[in-house]
């Protein structure tokens, strides 16, 4: 069995106006670390869509965002999806930018 783990944030408190990357640890039950294929990244910002960037390595999904500066305030949502193993993952977050 695969087990992913939750959306991480870095920073943990994203500002407006910076890179913001979403990562999520995928493990095996047997402690191996496959690597994620077919990755989507979805952002929105407010009520705007926002383009992530899916960069894949051994046991980590991670997205990559660049909010806009006039995002300050408003609530970022995204999800970091993949397939790993046989199995279909997504995971979402949400926060507010400063």
């Amino acid at each position: 069995a695969v087990l992913a783990g939750p959306a991480r944030l870095t920073p943990e408190r994203p500002r407006a106006g910076s890179a913001v990357k979403a990562t999520v640890e995928i493990l095996t039950a047997a402690g191996l670390r496959p690597r994620p294929t077919k990755m989507t990244c979805k952002g929105v910002v407010g009520t705007k869509a926002l383009k992530g960037t899916p960069g894949a390595a051994v046991g980590r999904a991670t997205c990559l965002y660049r909010t806009p500066v006039t995002a300050r305030g408003k609530s970022f949502s995204g999800s970091v999806s993949f397939t790993a193993g046989d199995k279909r993952f997504s995971k979402s977050f949400r926060v507010r930018l400063s």
